[in-house]
């Protein structure tokens, strides 16, 4: 009993140094903040590896005007949901700007994971709200600010 206890000890240290595998839910996290990041900056070749082989083609389309036409200033991942240990949904928010004007416009999209080839690849995704534009659609009106006469009254004071 006493070895046993003694062995315990000894062995603690050394097993508490072990790192347990991040759980699912990082690992999409992880692989979705790196493929919205890389697009943001022109990392196509990037994303493209975390693209699924049946998604890439339409991933890329797109995003084929980003860095021209468009100018994403942010991604942010706003929410996540996991169907099973192998698929999640994620949201994420995409705030760009558009050649044709400064407004600043927010999209958000739907994107569908799973890790059944493997590493968490990108199977779909789809705009579920916010601004038209972002993928190369006619943008959206309704979408930028209203413009009114900024400008105040005059008053003269005698």
């Amino acid at each position: 009993m006493r070895r046993a206890l003694l062995l315990c000890l000894l062995l603690a240290p050394a097993l508490a140094g072990c790192p347990m595998p991040p759980p699912q839910s990082q690992r999409v996290v992880d692989s979705a903040r790196a493929l919205n990041l890389a697009t943001r900056f022109g990392r196509m070749e990037e994303a493209a590896e975390l693209t699924a082989p049946p998604a890439l083609e339409s991933f890329l389309e797109r995003r084929i005007g980003w860095g021209t036409r468009v100018r994403v200033l942010d991604v942010e991942l706003v929410g996540m949901r996991m169907a099973d240990e192998h698929h999640a949904t994620l949201q994420v928010d995409v705030q760009w700007v558009h050649e044709s004007s400064t407004e600043l416009r927010v999209t958000r999209l739907s994107q569908e994971w799973s890790d059944r080839e493997g590493p968490w690849l990108l199977q779909r995704e789809q705009r579920i709200g916010g601004a038209a534009g972002l993928f190369g659609e006619p943008l959206d009106p309704s979408s930028a600010p209203a413009r009114g006469d900024r400008q105040f009254e005059t008053h003269t004071i005698r």
